[in-house]
């Protein structure tokens, strides 16, 4: 995954996005910075992501899906 861009759009909205390639499907893997231990994991069909938040700081992974399997994150 490449070409990947954060942006905070108000204090409690995180927006992704990133270059659409060759992936099928997206796996993004977050966790607040704050509790490291509990990570959320979603499937999405397209190349961004919005995040409400409660003013944490989080740390995101990001995989695509091609027919072969998944990329690492």
């Amino acid at each position: 995954i490449r070409d990947i861009q954060i942006r905070r759009v108000s204090s409690n909205t995180v927006v992704l996005q990133w270059a659409s390639n060759d992936f099928d499907l997206y796996q993004i893997r977050y966790w607040s910075l704050t509790d490291e231990n509990r990570k959320s994991l979603f499937t999405l069909v397209h190349n961004n992501f919005t995040l409400i938040t409660t003013g944490e700081q989080y740390k995101f992974q990001i995989r695509g899906h091609t027919r072969f399997g998944w990329s690492a994150y």
